[in-house]
């Protein structure tokens, strides 16, 4: 079943007008979207796993070890892959690998794992997934049972994310509401990562412009 974008971002605006947010109103419409399938997402949720571990001080030859007990070191990336082999990390790179946590989270939620996604005013509790993901259960299993969402859900949420970072992006939207009470422009930068990547299949992980 084909998206319709308008409509979606109609069922969008209501949405945030409920929540108080203010409209970019020449915010244009997102193109058509073409899906990942769901073992590239899970494979996505294993390398963001070991990545955001490097934030919490885990070794990373052992992630690698790990990975390869598991035959499963082609579930990285070629920059995942290249990160894990490093002995030392700036304190940029550490602090972008702690937000592979919010990666996570939307990414779990992209395959099923977590039932909504929270709004984005506070960082969720990360570790209620671990119970779900890998090493709790093995990759392979992880891999072979991961299910995508339905296509409206999913392209619903990124538009809601894209609307979101559109209007935290244009203060002057906001009058004398204090926007940053109530949005982590962290959080929504990193579900929005997500769901582009997820929606769009030539969109590369690391090279997504996140323009509004």
């Amino acid at each position: 079943m084909p998206v319709d974008s308008k409509r979606v971002r109609a069922q969008v605006e209501e949405a945030l007008r409920i929540r108080g947010v203010p409209l970019l109103s020449h915010l244009p419409l997102l193109d058509s979207p073409s899906f990942r399938d769901a073992t590239e997402v899970a494979c996505k949720v294993v390398g963001s796993f070991c990545i955001a571990g490097l934030a919490n001080n885990a070794d990373p030859l052992l992630l690698l070890e790990w990975l390869g007990e598991e035959k499963a070191l082609d579930v990285l990336d070629l920059q995942e892959h290249a990160l894990l082999q490093r002995k030392s990390f700036t304190d940029e790179e550490l602090n972008e690998a702690s937000w592979r946590g919010e990666s996570i989270t939307a990414l779990c939620w992209s395959i099923g794992i977590l039932e909504e996604l929270p709004w984005p005013s506070d960082t969720p509790d990360y570790g209620a997934l671990f119970p779900f993901i890998p090493p709790e259960i093995s990759i392979e299993r992880f891999l072979a049972t991961s299910e995508l969402r339905g296509a409206q859900d999913l392209f619903f949420n990124l538009d809601m994310y894209y609307n979101l970072h559109a209007a935290f992006r244009h203060p002057e939207l906001w009058n004398d509401y204090n926007r940053e009470c109530d949005l982590l422009i962290e959080v929504i930068e990193a579900r929005r990562q997500v769901l582009e990547w997820v929606c769009y299949r030539s969109n590369g992980w690391y090279d997504l412009s996140l323009d509004t």
